[in-house]
């Protein structure tokens, strides 16, 4: 699969990928393919039931003793992972969310985990060197050396599926609130450490 369209892998030779035992099974799209990404890859029509997707795919966790699930669906996906995360809940799965549509960090979902003791990490990840860790150390660093934020913005420019489905204004709402989040945290910081200043110079 990674070296079709729209993957494409073409930096590991097909014959240098190391070979794995692990399956693909199918899944329920719900909103997973924005209309963009549709363009591009089209995604071939289920012949089965949500439901019937759904007790596949608890009988597949149940089988082979799924610990931790890790969901790194595309942005904007919430109807898909509310579905894994309730297929957690139903299978005493772990579930580590990898994208902004809020399960670990939303009231009534992150209470369903704590009630049923299943642990829960989320929401959203950031790439090792992305454009929200960048925006995040230059605003720390304009902190640290005596600069005020009025202002700031973050322009992101790429060439993946993940962007397509950023086009969608619909389904950017979560990114943005959590990469606002992540970006005003340092500002929370500044706050939190001028008080400990303030009261140290009491």
């Amino acid at each position: 699969a990674i070296y079709e369209k729209p993957n494409m892998v073409n930096w590991i030779p097909k014959e240098s990928m190391p070979k794995t035992d692990a399956l693909v099974y199918e899944g329920p799209a719900h909103d997973g393919v924005g209309i963009w990404v549709e363009n591009k890859v089209n995604p071939i029509k289920s012949g089965k039931t949500d439901e019937q997707l759904r007790e596949q795919a608890i009988k597949v966790i149940k089988d082979t003793g799924v610990e931790i699930l890790v969901s790194y669906l595309p942005v904007g996906s919430e109807q898909a992972t509310q579905f894994w995360a309730q297929v957690c809940l139903d299978t005493k799965t772990a579930f580590v969310n990898c994208i902004p549509s809020f399960i670990a960090s939303e009231g009534v979902w992150g209470q369903k985990f704590a009630e049923a003791g299943i642990p829960v990490i989320g929401d959203d990840i950031k790439g090792q060197v992305g454009a929200t860790i960048v925006h995040r150390t230059l605003a720390r660093l304009c902190n640290d050396r005596g600069a005020k934020i009025e202002r700031t913005y973050q322009l992101n420019v790429g060439g993946n599926t993940d962007f397509l489905n950023m086009k969608d204004q619909d389904r950017l709402a979560s990114k943005r609130i959590s990469k606002t989040e992540s970006v005003q945290s340092q500002k929370k910081q500044e706050k939190k450490e001028e008080r400990t200043r303030k009261n140290r110079s009491q």
